[in-house]
């Protein structure tokens, strides 16, 4: 590996301020974060502001699913492990055993592997409970230990969403130039190595889908029109490796003892 070609190139930084509605929705979650769940004893059917706890099996297109317990925000679609389901368990009596659901999944979903796929469903509820989320004020503030009163909070929670904004940019400028080392110097990569960045890549891509409950098989991942797929994003993370392992090597960059204390702080 040889790394030539690495300054006086130019990189733009983007600007995130940090809006109201973003402090608010922080707010908002920090309640949720100190949501209280009751279990739900008066009712038969759970409300759109409920949690429940399922057992689901089934398909997703051909990939299997099978998930012995679940929790569900039915007040939060958004976050449901496939698009609609949370929708569709809306009033379904919590004595429900096995109850189907059949989704087609929009072609504009995250998980490529998924769009557009039909997901059949057995769903059994386990539970349900009700959320208790605190009021925001003064005394929330104080029960979070991190402020006397409601303003206060609201500015630690403003500097805690600025550094994170930071972060993000300088993330976005580091995978820019990244990108651009890799550009301006070739790195022939080994097939062998080719190979196990694709493997690398689609144990990540399955763990994605673990999370919504698919059970992806090996054949699927092994699939040749899958694995070119995975093909070029491999290669160029390959080479942003050892070109920027080659720079610290050649620049004699070397990590303090202080440095790796302070990340772990």
């Amino acid at each position: 590996v040889a790394v030539n070609d690495f300054e006086g190139f130019t990189l733009e930084r983007h600007a995130h301020p940090v809006s109201e509605q973003e402090v608010d929705a922080a707010l908002e979650r920090k309640r949720s974060d100190n949501t209280e769940f009751v279990a739900i004893l008066d009712r038969d059917t759970p409300a759109r502001s409920d949690v429940i706890e399922v057992a689901m099996t089934g398909r997703v297109g051909r990939h299997k699913v099978d998930r012995p317990r679940m929790m569900i925000d039915l007040s939060r679609p958004d976050l449901s492990p496939l698009p609609g389901l949370a929708d569709a368990l809306v009033g379904l009596p919590l004595g429900s055993q096995s109850h189907l659901v059949e989704l087609v999944l929009p072609n504009d979903i995250d998980q490529r592997e998924l769009a557009g796929k039909t997901a059949r469903l057995s769903i059994r509820i386990l539970g349900a409970r009700e959320k208790v989320v605190p009021a925001l004020d003064d005394e929330f503030a104080k029960d979070t230990g991190e402020a006397d009163n409601l303003p206060e909070l609201r500015e630690k929670v403003r500097a805690r969403l600025r550094e994170r904004a930071d972060q993000h940019v300088q993330n976005e400028v580091r995978a820019a130039a990244r990108k651009e080392l890799v550009k301006r110097n070739p790195v022939e990569l080994s097939p062998g190595l080719v190979e196990r960045g694709i493997d690398s890549q689609a144990e990540r891509l399955r763990a994605q889908l673990g999370m919504s409950g698919l059970d992806i098989g090996d054949d699927y991942f092994r699939a040749a029109e899958m694995r070119e797929r995975l093909r070029e994003p491999a290669e160029e993370e390959i080479r942003g490796q050892l070109i920027l392992e080659k720079l610290a090597h050649d620049q004699g960059l070397a990590v303090t003892d202080a440095e790796v204390d302070a990340r772990i702080a």
